[in-house]
């Protein structure tokens, strides 16, 4: 996480993470630390995950001030 924020703090920074709807639990757990720490950071955060699947609600867009 300090070098995600590091980085950030001199560029924008692209993460991608693919194939989301197969996530395990400790996965999904660093993301939603990720989305939490860095929501005020430069950062794009770029989730795939097939369509017939649904989105795991930690990953739901949870909306500006949330």
């Amino acid at each position: 996480m300090r070098r995600i924020e590091s980085m950030a703090q001199h560029q924008p920074v692209v993460m991608v993470v693919e194939d989301a709807h197969w996530i395990d639990p400790t996965s999904r757990e660093l993301l939603d630390l990720i989305l939490e720490r860095l929501r005020t950071l430069p950062v794009l955060l770029i989730v795939t995950f097939r369509p017939c699947a649904s989105l795991p609600a930690a990953l739901a867009y949870k909306g500006a001030g949330s």
